[in-house]
Formats: structure tokens, C-alpha cells, sequence
């Protein structure tokens, strides 16, 4: 979906604010919020890989705090 692409790159690429996640992930189904890509990964993979931001635990701990999970976790 639309909503899952943009949470997906707000995981990936946020470095100042974890706002707009939650208000993503407040409007999302599970099974959106944990949506594996060609590689097997999820949003929450892609900012333990990608994003290193000050947020970067912020992010992590608000995903998994709505049920993501990463995608080996699945």
C-alpha cells in the first residue's frame, strides 16, 4: 500500500523526528507495518540496516511497540 511505502522509507531515511512514523503506524494494519520486500525484509530491518540517525532507537522501539517485527522474526 501507499501508507506502507512511505513507513517503510520514514524507517529507512528519518533522521530528526519519529512523529511522522506514528502517525503511519497508528493508521496501519500489522500485517502492513510488518510487510516483507523482494528480500525478505521489513520496514524494521531496514532501519536497524539503513538508518543511523540519533532516532535510529527511537524509531526502533516505537515499531516494535506496534508489533513490528524484523522479517527473519516472522
Amino acid at each position: 500500500s501507499a501508507a506502507s511505502d512511505v513507513y517503510k522509507r520514514h524507517a529507512e531515511y528519518n533522521r530528526t523526528d519519529t512523529n511522522i512514523v506514528q502517525l503511519l503506524l497508528n493508521k496501519m494494519e500489522l500485517k502492513d507495518i510488518n510487510h516483507k520486500d523482494k528480500d525478505g525484509d521489513t520496514p524494521l530491518d531496514d532501519c536497524y540496516n539503513y538508518n543511523d540517525s540519533s532516532i535510529k532507537q527511537q524509531l526502533i522501539d516505537l515499531i516494535r511497540q506496534k508489533g513490528g517485527k524484523r522479517g527473519r522474526e516472522l
